[in-house]
């Protein structure tokens, strides 16, 4: 290890500082979130970002029947299974509607635009990186629109 990856290594802030000083960020911005606002968001997160949870959770927008074969059906151990349903109904985004059925609840429904909104984002990565890439470039200038329109044009050709 050379003295520059030392160096830079010493600066960089500890993971828990940079939590912090985040979440202090965030109670300036959001003056009324107090500690249990922050921590509620970084656990519902911490949870969602997990494939498992996330697929229990949209499949809790039509009812998620839980049932024997329900792990299973899903490509899930029944340990995973039981753990982020667990997880998803202990964090308040979903609760049992009957014996066997798993819906959200109010906090779940509100979240739902954002989560989905989030994944399109994550979808689409590989395009708005391009976009970034080109948007700069003389051809398109600062105009980000043309850079996506060539961009959609382009996607739409067949090879």
């Amino acid at each position: 290890m050379d003295s520059t990856t030392k160096t830079e290594t010493k600066e960089q802030p500890s993971r828990k500082k940079y939590v912090a000083k985040c979440g202090n960020l965030l109670r300036e911005s959001l003056p009324n979130i107090g500690d249990y606002g922050v921590e509620g968001f970084s656990k519902t997160m911490a949870a969602l970002k997990k494939p498992q949870s996330l697929v229990l959770y949209i499949n809790a927008v039509k009812g998620l029947k839980s049932d024997m074969g329900t792990p299973k059906a899903l490509g899930f151990t029944k340990k995973q299974y039981y753990t982020n349903l667990k997880e998803l109904v202990d964090l308040g985004l979903i609760t049992r509607e009957d014996n066997i059925t798993y819906v959200h609840t109010v906090k779940g429904k509100i979240l739902l635009p954002s989560v989905l909104s989030m994944l399109r984002v994550a979808n689409e990565g590989c395009e708005l990186a391009v976009i970034e890439e080109i948007k700069g470039a003389e051809c398109f200038g600062n105009d980000a629109m043309k850079a996506i329109d060539f961009i959609r044009k382009f996607s739409t050709m067949k090879s």
